[in-house]
């Protein structure tokens, strides 16, 4: 499995296609286990932490469109 850190932009990129299967992949192998834990390690049970990390997935999934390189550096 893939380490998490940065998310490499080309990564970011190729989910905002969303035929784009082994982006998709990627992204899950990487982020799926790691928001699983964090959901578990804050308490919740199995099936509960599922849906949270099925909800992040698809959270993601549904912003991935509106996702701007520049906008990580933008002042609020």
């Amino acid at each position: 499995m893939p380490e998490p850190g940065e998310t490499r932009e080309s990564l970011l990129i190729r989910l905002r296609d969303p035929q784009c299967d082994t982006a998709w992949q990627e992204f899950s192998a990487i982020y799926r286990p790691m928001v699983y834990r964090l959901a578990r390690h804050s308490g919740l049970q199995d099936s509960d932490a599922e849906d949270v990390t099925q909800r992040v997935l698809l959270s993601v999934s549904g912003a991935i469109g509106e996702w701007r390189k520049d906008a990580l550096w933008a002042t609020p």
